[in-house]
């Protein structure tokens, strides 16, 4: 009889080609689960477990699987950055799974992990990248996006074209917007005490999305999100006129380079050791679901870390987002923001009471729902569809 602790491959329903699902234990964790779930939607093109060289990943550089640390399945991408190390540690190349071009969403979602190092140490160089997608080769024709730790600043920001249009918008004076949050705090290259910030030791959830209109023109959207660990994820940027540029009107993004490289990095024996780890890397044409919203698995853990809170949900079809409060003779507040940070409404209301928001007058988009009672905060994601 074969042990239990063997791993092998289960049945999964037909997929499209090009995604790639790990070889998971038979009894599966509800981390596996939620990743799988993700994994097998409409519109996913690639889904990366990062378990082993079964799962078809070639790694490159120092980048290393490790069995020990992992947000699912059997292993995560490890990259070791030792003072001796350049530019390039350790990363994964691949192609993206479709083309992405004019009028196409691409929607790209990982799990990192920093070791405290990588954070907010000057490791040299420009600052570590996360990601960069591009065509062929990175910066041609102007093809390129990337997200990094810049200058080691603790939080991350994103730019295009190589390195010429930043992601971020003026705020007059010789001051900008690095990144603006939905509780409604701006992190300015003057005051960056609003930042959303990486966090050490803990595995953080990313998700990139974009949707190109037309190559040179102000009508493509960008939108970007991250959330600590058990936490639903926050918007910090969101563009829905940003000018995408290409010298070529054919041109699409192809390619995606995932993990650390910092320009103009050369060893040095002062800079200490770093480590991060990356798993859970999926591309699609369609949404990605929140690792910890309803229907994935593991928001219903986290509610059970919280018993007696508020249930909020939105309508499947409609644009009604719905709080049934717990019964309670304490008094609770119940504040609704849309993902620019802009409350839209503003509400008290008793234990036991069921509160209604229609959010036709303010349209499709997600929506951050937060209510207090009985000092303590519950905070809810919602998406509104139509």
């Amino acid at each position: 009889m074969t042990p239990l602790s063997v791993l092998k491959a289960i049945a999964l329903p037909l997929l499209p080609a090009g995604i790639i699902l790990p070889y998971l234990a038979v009894a599966q964790t509800d981390a596996d689960r939620n990743f799988q779930n993700r994994c097998t939607v409409t519109g996913v093109v690639k889904c990366l477990g990062l378990d082993n060289t079964a799962s078809g990943v070639t790694l490159m550089g120092g980048a290393k699987f490790d069995n020990a640390v992992k947000a699912s399945g059997t292993a995560s991408m490890r990259v070791d950055i030792a003072p001796s190390a350049g530019e390039s540690p350790g990363n994964l190349t691949t192609k993206l799974g479709a083309d992405f071009g004019e009028g196409r969403s691409l929607y790209l979602q990982w799990r990192q992990r920093f070791s405290p190092e990588m954070i907010d140490i000057d490791l040299g160089g420009e600052g570590f990248k996360q990601f960069v997608i591009y065509d062929g080769t990175p910066c041609g024709p102007n093809m390129e996006v990337a997200m990094l730790n810049q200058d080691f600043g603790g939080f991350p920001i994103l730019y295009s074209a190589c390195g010429s249009s930043y992601l971020r918008k003026s705020l007059g004076s010789g001051n900008y917007a690095l990144m603006w949050n939905q509780d409604g705090t701006i992190c300015s290259s003057q005051n960056k005490a609003g930042c959303l910030r990486y966090k050490a030791d803990q595995w953080m959830t990313f998700y990139y999305e974009q949707k190109i209109g037309a190559w040179g023109q102000p009508n493509s959207v960008v939108r970007v999100s991250m959330a600590e660990e058990n936490q639903p994820l926050k918007t910090f940027i969101d563009f829905s006129d940003y000018t995408f540029k290409s010298d070529q009107t054919t041109s699409a993004y192809r390619d995606i380079w995932v993990g650390p490289f910092s320009l103009g990095r050369t060893a040095n024996d002062a800079y200490p050791m770093a480590q991060t780890w990356i798993d859970e890397v999926i591309i699609s044409t369609q949404p990605i679901a929140d690792p910890f919203e309803a229907g994935t698995g593991l928001r219903e853990r986290m509610s059970a870390r919280n018993p007696g809170g508020p249930k909020i949900h939105s309508s499947v079809s409609g644009s009604r987002i719905t709080i049934s409060l717990p019964p309670s003779d304490q008094p609770a507040g119940i504040a609704i923001y849309d993902n620019r940070g802009r409350r839209v409404r503003n509400d008290a209301a008793t234990g036991g009471q069921v509160v209604e928001w229609d959010a036709s007058a303010e349209g499709t988009g997600v929506y951050l729902v937060k209510v207090r009672i009985g000092g303590r905060d519950f905070i809810r994601k919602v998406s509104i569809l139509q």
